[in-house]
């Protein structure tokens, strides 16, 4: 019985094995690395600038670099050189509740559409949708995301 079970594992085995062959990796010619590209020597970031300061300016630094969403090295090189900044954490946010809402108003405006072209009344509020559209509007319109910023 012993020999009979030894018999079935090593065939069973073989069979298996047939039918799925072990892995072998693929050979070194197929595989690619896709790397990003070199930089130019202009773009290489390859000087190292130390600061001294005090423990106080560091975090005060490092809390406006937080609030733009920036790292304290990112922060100190677009302020250094003059570049904008982002819109702020709490801005963008602010920004995309303002612009959800609008997305609201819209939807229900064209809700309204839909009714009046069936050939039914316009409701008495659409006025006051049409208000509250254009002060949405005007208010994400009037502190464009691209103005400069300078910390």
């Amino acid at each position: 019985m012993r020999v009979a079970r030894c018999v079935f594992v090593i065939t069973n085995t073989l069979a298996r094995e047939a039918l799925h062959p072990p892995f072998e990796p693929p050979a070194k010619e197929l595989l690619t690395a896709v790397a990003r590209p070199k930089k130019s020597p202009d773009e290489l970031r390859d000087t190292y600038v130390q600061v001294r300061m005090s423990m106080r300016e560091r975090a005060q630094i490092e809390q406006r670099a937080a609030a733009y969403g920036l790292t304290l090295s990112e922060y100190m090189r677009r302020t250094g050189n003059g570049r904008p900044l982002p819109a702020g954490v709490a801005e963008q946010h602010s920004r995309a509740v303002l612009a959800t809402a609008l997305l609201r108003l819209g939807v229900n405006l064209n809700q309204i559409a839909r009714h009046m072209n069936a050939g039914r009344f316009a409701p008495p509020h659409l006025p006051h949708l049409i208000e509250d559209i254009r002060s949405h509007v005007e208010r994400l319109s009037r502190d464009e995301p691209h103005r400069d910023r300078h910390g």
